[in-house]
């Protein structure tokens, strides 16, 4: 079965301010940017509850309580763990959607530090990890990730996980696509943006089987490179 995580906000602020639920509506992370005029800095927390079945990877990590700074505000598909999605960087797939998740009903215990993301508008923005095997490393983006090919809004970005396999993240019109970087074209996680025409249509990330071991690193790096897909796709229209 997929994995699901939804936004509980949509809008292109909140991408970096925002809380994402699973199918019950049970928090699993928070994103949190304080505000500043520059080299604004983003926190990845991970929640742990102590009545749910584990939502997400178990990467060590710094764990949080619940006085952490509040939020700024601003299809599901079925897949055996032996079948593969495919697909390439050059055209989006397409889900059913599922319904809008519950409020959630489990007991939140705590936060994990995962990661943070300081964005830099001269330099290299950096990247720090509480988890695998960059933990307690700074890295910049440039080192972390490697560009290779073209999407619509750039060159695609290649990084290497903890299993040490290769992914690839496409940067599609619509939105972001992770693929396995073996030829394969194997879609590992995808996001569903928003559509507004649809009152209860959150914006999701689906992560597929073969990326449920990884779901921590599949958020930061989603996570930035949604961000910057984003701010070109707005450059645009502008």
């Amino acid at each position: 079965m997929s994995l699901n995580l939804y936004q509980r906000h949509s809008n292109f602020e909140n991408l970096i301010n925002n809380t994402y639920c699973d199918d019950k509506g049970n928090t699993t992370y928070t994103i949190h940017t304080p505000s500043a005029l520059t080299n604004r800095t983003t926190t990845i927390s991970k929640a742990l509850h102590d009545s749910l079945s584990e939502p997400v990877s178990n990467e060590a990590g710094t764990s949080l309580d619940d006085s952490s700074p509040p939020l700024d505000g601003d299809n599901a598909t079925s897949l055996s763990s032996g079948t593969q999605h495919l697909n390439t960087c050059n055209a989006d797939s397409s889900t059913p959607r599922p319904a809008l998740p519950p409020n959630g009903t489990g007991t939140r215990s705590n936060f994990m530090y995962v990661a943070q993301i300081e964005w830099r508008i001269t330099k290299d923005t950096k990247l720090r990890f509480g988890m695998g095997q960059y933990s307690g490393r700074e890295m910049l983006v440039g080192k972390f990730f490697r560009k290779e090919g073209f999407g619509f809004w750039g060159r695609h970005r290649v990084f290497t996980g903890d299993d040490g396999k290769e992914y690839k993240w496409c940067l599609r019109r619509v939105r972001p696509e992770l693929i396995l970087n073996d030829g394969s074209n194997t879609v590992v996680a995808s996001f569903h943006p928003q559509r507004f025409f649809w009152g209860k249509d959150r914006a999701r990330l689906e992560i597929f089987p073969l990326g449920q071991h990884m779901v921590d690193e599949i958020m930061v790096t989603f996570t930035y490179i949604e961000r910057i897909r984003k701010v070109r796709q707005r450059a645009a229209r502008n």
